[in-house]
């Protein structure tokens, strides 16, 4: 449970949909609040957090199954997410995912150990010809799983002293890449 001192609401009004943001500052935890559903997100430069996340999310599933986890990277990713990102448990999915293994890649001269797939790509096998280019992700967002979600100007020209909302966006970009994802991928 979240410890109401160390809780402090940091908008009132958020933006993708979002209706308001609150931040853990003892645990790192941002808990944003969309169209009636809680999305929790750890931000963080500690490979121990990276760690326990990646450990707790294996006690839940067995070990030979496979985890639908969504994925973006905005900016310059860090070393630490590297053991979470080698997990062959997970699969990845997200908008333009190739490129942001491409970034790990060059940034950190790693192999991708990981399963991943495009969520453009499932969307245009499972229903050819419904969308047209280009496909955005908020096309996709409403038409798949019914959100809403905008990205604001800020976090477009990458302002980030705009902190806030550049992991507000990110934390939603993830969350409608994963609900994407396991729609098509487990839902059928």
């Amino acid at each position: 449970m979240v410890g109401s001192s160390s809780l402090s609401k940091i908008r009132k009004d958020g933006i993708s949909g979002a209706s308001s943001v609150a931040f853990n500052s003892a645990t790192s935890i941002y808990h944003i609040y969309c169209e009636g559903k809680v999305i929790t997100t750890t931000v963080t430069d500690k490979t121990t957090m990276v760690d326990q996340w990646v450990q707790d999310i294996n006690v839940r599933y067995s070990p030979n199954s496979s985890v639908i986890v969504g994925f973006d990277v905005e900016c310059k990713p860090s070393m630490i997410g590297c053991n979470f990102l080698m997990n062959p448990n997970f699969f990845f999915v997200g908008f333009d995912v190739a490129d942001n293994i491409s970034k790990i890649m060059f940034h950190h001269g790693l192999n991708f150990g990981g399963v991943y797939a495009d969520i453009k790509e499932l969307v245009m096998e499972k229903w050819p010809g419904r969308f047209l280019k280009p496909i955005l992700l908020k096309d996709l967002a409403k038409d798949v799983v019914g959100l809403s979600i905008k990205k604001p100007k800020l976090v477009s020209l990458n302002n980030w002293e705009a902190r806030v909302l550049s992991i507000e966006y990110g934390c939603i970009h993830v969350y409608v890449s994963y609900k994407i994802g396991h729609k098509i991928l487990r839902d059928d």
